[in-house]
């Protein structure tokens, strides 16, 4: 920037006229070294900067400051004096007076630099150019800031012109919406097609469940339930008569089913048997009072993979074959225990109970013929155990035919309808669901 105070003059070449002013200036070491480094055209601001950036004072060059033949030294010191950049030389010759001057030229001279160099930073030119070269301080800054504020507008509109082509570009590599995104047709008969598979689905779903729980029509669940066979439905519970060709004496015949799903009546829970308890006192009480019989309660849980749907057979016996009943089916266990692979040791339940007796998930035979839990329980082992075990043993004790033979045997709904009313009458004094009821 201090440069640029010669106002555009060219430089000249040294002469011998210029050789003779520098030999009438002071002999002040340094001064002598930067004329002779850089020649006699240095401005006055030039020599003082090197004489203070060399240690020497304003006072070095006051003698040509003051020479009435340096003409250009006098008016680029005069031009400084009057923009303020220095002050005047010192009038005093004491050394507080010099010392105040050079430091106030040396605070000077360091603002001049580093405006300069913060202007060449912002502006990115290297140094002065002819352009500046006959422009004042003021004009040269507006001139900067103009420049400054082109370029920040420039890169504005560009970095615009960027964002609007990067988002080209974008739009261009990923791939539409419309790829993406199916039809709304197509997207229609999708949703119908699922719809249509997930009826299919619900559909087989509940076939295959018909099929199984068909096969349990002693049960409520039961798609082939007979609903005019139900005798008595408790909380838990439901006491259910059996089919005419599937009773040894028919309307008396009876299942006491849980209502909840149970593939055996040891994994039942303690209400389900509250109420499977009360139902036997109930029906030992009718049978003994109303018919002088015995009944025997009993459940066969055969080794399978397949749904199933536990019951209790309920069996009316007479009195003198039912105390008979222990030695009966513990000689026929014996028996028949190594060809239907069981275990030859019978478990007693009178202590414990089938429930402590038999653990969960085991396949087992159990006979009860009195409480509290008076009877037998064995463990299968083969699936070729007989499902009507125990009724086909009570035929041969009471001289009856087997279940089997009256399988094929055909009843009308009228004659099963007038068993079940018969049982009925005889029912209502021995009912205890009648409370839940009220």
């Amino acid at each position: 920037m201090l440069s640029g105070i010669k106002k555009g003059r060219a430089k000249k070449k040294s002469t011998q006229k210029d050789a003779a002013t520098a030999k009438s200036l002071p002999s002040n070491s340094t001064l002598t070294s930067a004329s002779s480094s850089f020649g006699s055209n240095l401005s006055v601001a030039e020599q003082l900067r090197r004489s203070f950036a060399s240690g020497g004072t304003a006072g070095d060059i006051s003698n040509d400051v003051n020479n009435p033949k340096s003409t250009s030294g006098d008016l680029a010191h005069r031009a400084l004096e009057r923009t303020g950049r220095i002050q005047g030389a010192p009038t005093s010759s004491s050394a507080a007076a010099a010392a105040a001057a050079t430091t106030t030229n040396s605070v000077v001279v360091g603002m001049t630099n580093t405006i300069s160099k913060a202007e060449r930073m912002i502006t990115g030119e290297s140094g002065p150019s002819r352009a500046t070269a006959g422009m004042s301080v003021d004009e040269e800054m507006a001139r900067n800031v103009m420049r400054l504020g082109k370029k920040r507008k420039q890169k504005a509109k560009s970095g615009a012109d960027s964002d609007e082509e990067e988002i080209r570009m974008h739009s261009m590599m990923m791939p539409s919406e419309s790829k993406k995104v199916k039809s709304a047709k197509k997207q229609e008969e999708a949703d119908e097609k699922e719809q249509r598979r997930a009826i299919s689905r619900d559909i087989s779903l509940h076939d295959k469940q018909d099929r199984i729980t068909s096969r349990c029509w002693w049960w409520l669940e039961s798609s082939q339930f007979a609903k005019h066979r139900l005798i008595s439905l408790g909380n838990y519970v439901s006491l259910v008569m059996a089919p005419l060709n599937l009773s040894l004496t028919a309307g008396r015949h009876l299942y006491i089913v849980p209502i909840k799903h149970s593939e055996s009546l040891v994994a039942c829970e303690d209400e389900v048997w509250d109420e499977i308890t009360r139902f036997e006192t109930s029906l030992r009480n009718l049978f003994e009072k109303e018919y002088n019989q015995g009944v025997l309660f009993s459940e066969t849980v055969l080794p399978t993979n397949t749904f199933w749907q536990s019951k209790m057979e309920v069996i009316p016996i007479k009195r003198k074959l039912w105390r008979d009943s222990e030695l009966y089916f513990k000689s026929t266990l014996t028996e028949q225990a190594d060809e239907f692979g069981t275990h030859n040791k019978l478990l007693s339940t009178k202590e414990k109970g089938i429930r402590r007796t038999v653990p969960k998930g085991f396949p087992y035979f159990y006979i009860e013929w009195d409480a509290p839990n008076q009877g037998y329980a064995q463990i299968i082992e083969s699936s070729s155990f007989p499902q009507d075990f125990a009724a086909d043993t009570i035929a041969g004790m009471a001289g009856l035919d087997p279940l089997r033979f009256k399988k094929k045997q055909k009843f009308t709904p009228e004659q099963e309808r007038q068993y079940i009313l018969e049982f009925l009458e005889k029912w209502k004094k021995y009912d205890w669901t009648e409370k839940l009821d009220s």
